[in-house]
């Protein structure tokens, strides 16, 4: 929902800042991540690009669409500010005019890799806590239909050894 017509126009960056913000939250709610690198942990992690990342990546695939189908040209005045737009993301991940979606995302994702590793190395308290938050979640959507969760075997085999990690 969030992403929705995002590729249609240029975003601003304060939009992009409210976006990113609400975008994180999640990340805050779900695993507790407080600092930028720790989200980005999280992210990269989870198979999630970060908001901006993600915003190019919508609105680059939306233009070149646009290009192949010759809907935009460079002779167009009207068409000016989009395809300075798609040259200037597409020399930012260094990608061509055209390119198609996989390429364009592995080069996003390559950039958001270099972005995670100038950050400092994250604790490892962080660590455990993510690792604890991934593992609760992922044992609530396996147990969902399942009685597993009212038992007292699922306090003692699952809650109790992975709390003692984060403690």
């Amino acid at each position: 929902m969030l992403l929705y017509g995002v590729a249609a126009s240029e975003a601003q960056s304060k939009e992009i800042s409210k976006s990113s913000f609400a975008f994180n939250s999640i990340f805050f709610k779900l695993f507790g991540a407080k600092t930028k690198s720790e989200i980005a942990f999280i992210q990269h992690h989870c198979n999630i690009l970060d908001y901006p990342r993600l915003q190019n990546y919508h609105r680059i695939t939306f233009l070149n669409k646009l290009f192949l189908n010759n809907k935009i040209r460079n002779s167009n005045p009207f068409d000016k500010a989009d395809f300075d737009e798609l040259n200037s993301l597409n020399t930012l991940y260094n990608t061509k005019i055209g390119a198609d979606k996989f390429t364009v995302k592995n080069n996003i994702w390559t950039d958001f890799i270099n972005m995670i590793n100038t950050f400092k190395k994250c604790s490892a308290v962080a660590i455990k806590q993510v690792i604890f938050s991934l593992v609760l979640i992922l044992l609530f959507f396996y147990f969902l239909n399942t009685n597993f969760f009212f038992s007292s075997s699922f306090i003692y085999f699952v809650v109790l050894p992975f709390s003692e990690l984060v403690n």
